[in-house]
């Protein structure tokens, strides 16, 4: 888009699109790729960056020695005379002749026969570190007509032995130690939510053997990988493809299988068409799990989870929850599993809250949970806000409120009978959770209060309408004035004055 953008306005200058080999395997890489071969611009570089840990063709002296015969001035020169020569004389199938002749040869001993195919001229493999014959080889290539792709072959984690010799752990890092490049972590008695997950899905496929695990290139961090070691045949990593995940997980429900799909809630967004038309429009019962669910900190705002609820509360057919901890998690995996329904579980990135007991219980879709009697005021709050809204509890007790607080772990459909007896008996509503407040929980729950004419006053705790940058999770939600003591303080000042009013 860039490139054409230049040639419409007129300016100079080249576009280049840098993309990883694990990348390749996503269906909008190929249709950028086949619409920029079928527009054929000049000044357009694709550099493929194969780090090995997808694409693993070989690399060694045949490769370096081609590469610079094709990367020569005069063979470039040479090549586009030729074309044009035999374009001129014998039209346009003699030149597509030619280039067949040569995709041919190059097919022989290089591997971008398919980028050929697709209309760009293929330079590969070229030595990613070794920084000489790539800057020689990016000069060289200016000369080129049409769109050109550079297979550049990296090492992930060069210079780091440890990374070098186990690179998967070092793709998204945490501190660690310079010398051995193990992990620096507190010591930590419980699971994450991730684990947790991992563990529990096991258990239920120890005695199932419908149950099937998919993930897009998600193993490790979505803990999967045990699964992946007890159950082979049952489990799927379809790579970098998040949309052919989802379908593929209705494929295998439509066939009495019972899919369960793990995505990070951000690049679940990718798949969202599917999840309508494939999944929910068909009511295949597919169980997402939704891992990584609100803010998670330092991978910063392409990472954040705060859409899935705004985005999967709009279709039918879709069962939405989120587990206040560990067990419930345990319970709604079971109850999704088993619901004969489209079911998302969203749960969040850290430390479980809370203990497991032995065992699985199916709760009733569309149920909640109070946690605690009050009067005059209730908090409706949705996964880990469960926990926040009884510290937030806790701290208006010392104010002189006692607020109702509810474990609202089924998002939708709500507790419509629960919401209405305590619509009736409460003034005041909040609710809390880890999303986005435009189109999330709280906007149900005004929305259900309006359009049954009730006049209770809400506030809603939540993701503001902007993206949240980088930094430590407790910091973003202080900034964001979602810590419980901000929220214990803001609720107050609703209480104590009629007027008050908040801007989100």
């Amino acid at each position: 888009g860039m490139r054409i953008g230049k040639d419409l306005l007129k300016k100079d200058g080249y576009a280049v699109a840098i993309i990883g080999d694990g990348s390749m395997t996503a269906g909008q890489a190929f249709e950028g790729l086949n619409n920029a071969g079928w527009l054929d611009p000049s000044k357009f570089i694709v550099i493929l960056n194969d780090n090995q840990m997808s694409i693993s063709p070989n690399v060694g002296a045949i490769y370096r020695y081609f590469n610079k015969i094709i990367t020569n001035e005069a063979y470039i020169k040479s090549r586009q005379k030729l074309k044009d020569l035999l374009k001129k004389m014998f039209g346009e199938s003699s030149a597509k002749f030619a280039r067949k002749l040569e995709e041919f040869a190059k097919g022989l001993i290089t591997p971008g026969v398919l980028f050929e195919e697709l209309g760009f001229t293929y330079i590969g493999t070229i030595d990613g570190h070794n920084l000489k014959d790539l800057e020689e080889t990016l000069e060289k290539i200016k000369t080129i007509r049409g769109p050109v792709l550079v297979h550049v072959i990296t090492q992930k984690g060069r210079g780091f032995k440890p990374a070098e010799d186990n690179p998967t752990p070092f793709h998204g890092i945490s501190p660690f130690d310079k010398i051995t490049g193990t992990p620096i972590k507190k010591a930590i008695t419980k699971p994450n939510w991730s684990k947790a997950f991992g563990e529990a899905l096991i258990e239920l496929a120890e005695k199932d053997e419908k149950i099937v695990a998919i993930t897009p290139a998600m193993r490790e961090g979505s803990g999967l990988t045990e699964f992946s070691k007890r159950f082979p045949d049952r489990f799927f990593d379809v790579g970098i493809a998040e949309q052919h995940a989802s379908t593929f997980a209705g494929g295998l429900a439509r066939e009495g299988i019972i899919p369960v799909v793990s995505y990070y809630s951000t690049f679940l967004q990718r798949a969202y068409d599917q999840v309508i038309h494939d999944i929910a429009l068909q009511e295949l019962p597919v169980v997402f799990a939704i891992d990584r669910a609100g803010l998670v900190g330092e991978d910063g705002p392409t990472h954040h989870g705060v859409f899935d609820i705004a985005f999967l509360r709009t279709v039918p057919n879709i069962v939405i929850t989120a587990p206040k901890d560990w067990q419930e998690l345990r319970d709604l995996l079971y109850t999704g599993i088993y619901s004969g329904k489209v079911f998302a579980i969203r749960y969040p990135r850290g430390t479980v809250i809370g203990e497991k007991k032995k065992g699985f219980n199916k709760l009733k879709i569309g149920s909640w949970e109070v946690l605690k009697e009050g009067k005059d005021l209730v908090i409706l709050a949705v996964g880990k806000y469960v926990k926040k809204a009884l510290e937030t509890a806790d701290i208006l007790n010392k104010y002189g409120f006692k607020p109702t607080v509810v474990n609202a772990r089924f998002i939708k459909p709500m507790d419509y009978k629960l919401l209405d007896e305590l619509l009736k008996i409460n003034e005041y509503i909040i609710t809390m959770e880890d999303g986005v407040l435009k189109g999330g929980f709280g906007s149900g729950v005004v929305e259900y209060i309006t359009d049954n004419l009730y006049f209770n006053k809400v506030l809603r705790f939540g993701i503001p309408d902007r993206f949240i940058e980088h930094g430590k999770i407790e910091l973003l939600e202080k900034d964001l004035g979602l810590l419980p003591e901000q929220m214990a303080e803001k609720i107050k000042k609703m209480l104590l004055n009629s007027n008050y009013k908040v801007v989100c």
